[in-house]
């Protein structure tokens, strides 16, 4: 699983991380974490491109360096192992 975190108001909608729920845990996943200011259009593509799904995890704009504990704190719940 590669996931790109994104901002929730960056210029296209992307689906919540809550889009996980419905699928198997992974035996991994990678987490992508953009820069405070997020990440541009063209780095959103570029990681598309290379597999990774953009999910933002709701409506606020986290820091940076939040993130990345909010994110695997989710995925811990919603794959039951928290």
């Amino acid at each position: 699983l590669r996931i790109l975190l994104v901002e929730p108001a960056v210029r296209k909608p992307h689906a919540n991380v809550r889009v996980l729920a419905g699928r198997a845990a992974p035996p991994d996943a990678t987490i992508a974490v953009g820069p405070e200011g997020g990440w541009t259009a063209a780095e959103v593509d570029a990681a598309a491109a290379a597999g990774f799904e953009p999910l933002t995890l709701g409506a606020r704009t986290l820091r940076a360096d939040a993130a990345p504990a909010a994110a695997i704190a989710v995925l811990q719940h919603i794959w039951g192992d928290l």
